[in-house]
């Protein structure tokens, strides 16, 4: 494939970042949350070329990601923090939703109409 092939494929397609252990983050000092996000960043673009900006938070755990946390991941290059409950979320980050492959097509319509915007899954 050439390189013009290539991205073409991956035209649209954004690469983030989810952890180097994928830990509970209110057990991370700062020190050992800048090591978890470095370590993850790093992996990505030694393998993919590219370091990744967006980063989802281990289990979308709303209620345990900091603000000291969110320093962090500034401090490590990360411009987009998303987590999983979107009326719980913390400041200065974007919501996301679980979809698996399991979701058949009433939970999708669900998901899509809000119906899981308060459910912390991993608490």
């Amino acid at each position: 494939m050439t390189e013009a092939e290539q991205d073409e494929v991956w035209a649209g397609t954004e690469i983030g970042s989810h952890s180097a252990t994928h830990p509970d983050s209110r057990w991370l000092k700062f020190d050992g949350m800048l090591d978890e996000l470095t370590r993850s960043r790093l992996t990505i673009e030694a393998r993919l070329g590219i370091a990744p900006t967006s980063f989802a938070i281990p289990r979308g755990q709303s209620a345990s990601w900091s603000a000291a946390a969110t320093a962090a991941a500034r401090e490590v290059g990360y411009t987009t923090i998303y987590t999983q409950v979107e009326e719980l979320r913390p400041a200065r980050t974007g919501p996301r939703t679980f979809v698996t492959r399991w979701d058949r097509e009433a939970v999708f319509r669900a998901i899509l109409e809000g119906a899981f915007d308060r459910l912390q899954e991993w608490v």
